[in-house]
């Protein structure tokens, strides 16, 4: 009987979900790894290939394929024989922000990383970001990172942030809202999230801005560290699978975000900062007569009157010299544009 309960508690416990994801109980990584999946079987490999080599072993990457129509499916069951840490999630399209709440919800690791799956990372980035999240057993830890675009990499720092020190929004101007407001370059401690029922927008782009934002507004202990280890494959958003739905309206993508900050109970400690970031940073000289007609009408509802005479104001200036020349691109239909602007008549050129 003895030696019956002790090979039974050597025996991993599996469980396998409607989702078709195993949870195995007897293994407790130290990082798990979200990696939202959308026909991107031109890059998935070598996404792959970055983690399932990672120096931490102590991982699980938890693959959510979003509807896929091409092989990603196929590549991620080929890396899933050869590799128990892989979880696979299926899931009709439903967009990045809920892949990654549904991913976040399966996530075992004591701490929280996410790669998109047309990005790469280097063998010992989330050995580098765990020792650092330990040493200072900090709710997240943020680091420089690559930017990889035609063919050119570009180190891409972070220069407002003190280094391998401990900080938090008090001691950094402006820190909530600057820039880059992703996910991909940082590492988070579960329960810092959990806790604090932190969510990403389940809007169809931009998801992970209300993420970044409430972390660095609720995060006690940050640290910024200069060791790049993320290569940002600049994208064509079609890959993450996002049409854009929301796109044409202009004040809703903002509301949610005040409404969010609102019931964090952390908006009047932000609101500056809110209402002058780019969150909010409306450009109606780009649009129609009828189109920016419409945009301030919600604006004046939606803007402090301060920060509403502003946008007027700027609007006026830059309307007139957009009709003369401007330069500046375009999203719809789910690709981008580079827009030409010269007297008033527009050329596309779609990227």
């Amino acid at each position: 009987m003895c030696i019956v309960l002790l090979l039974f508690s050597y025996t991993r416990i599996i469980l396998v979900y409607e989702n078709n994801i195993k949870k195995d109980y007897t293994f407790m990584p130290k990082v798990s790894i979200i990696v939202p999946v959308y026909n991107v079987e031109e890059y998935l490999p070598k996404c792959l290939d970055s983690l399932v080599t990672q120096t931490l072993s102590d991982i699980e990457i938890i693959c959510v394929n979003d509807g896929s129509t091409d092989n990603s499916l196929q590549i991620l069951e080929q890396y899933a024989r050869d590799d128990f840490r892989i979880k696979i999630v299926n899931q009709s399209n439903s967009g990045i922000g809920v892949v990654r709440n549904n991913a976040l919800d399966l996530a075992q690791g004591e701490y929280i990383g996410f790669v998109d799956s047309d990005d790469w990372v280097s063998e010992k980035m989330f050995e580098i970001l765990y020792s650092t999240a330990k040493k200072f057993d900090c709710d997240f830890v943020e680091e420089s990172f690559y930017s990889f675009k035609n063919g050119n990499v570009q180190k891409c720092d972070i220069t407002n942030l003190p280094v391998n020190k401990v900080f938090n929004s008090k001691d950094i101007e402006n820190y909530i809202f600057s820039s880059p407001k992703v996910v991909w370059n940082k590492l988070f401690k579960t329960s810092f999230i959990k806790n604090n029922n932190i969510r990403f927008m389940e809007t169809s782009r931009d998801e992970d801005v209300i993420f970044t934002v409430l972390c660095r507004a609720l995060a006690k202990k940050i640290v910024y560290i200069d060791c790049p280890a993320y290569y940002y494959r600049h994208k064509n958003y079609v890959i993450l699978g996002s049409n854009f739905k929301d796109s044409n309206n202009y004040t809703q993508y903002s509301k949610i975000m005040r409404e969010m900050l609102i019931s964090y109970g952390i908006f009047e400690q932000v609101e500056s900062e809110f209402y002058s970031s780019d969150i909010v940073s409306y450009r109606p000289w780009r649009l129609s007569r009828d189109e920016a007609k419409k945009l301030m009408n919600e604006l004046k509802l939606f803007l402090p009157d301060k920060y509403y005479k502003c946008v007027l104001y700027k609007s006026m200036i830059l309307s007139f010299l957009y009709k003369v020349f401007s330069v500046y691109n375009e999203y719809k239909d789910g690709f981008k544009y580079k827009v030409f602007s010269v007297l008033g008549i527009k050329f596309h050129i779609r990227k």
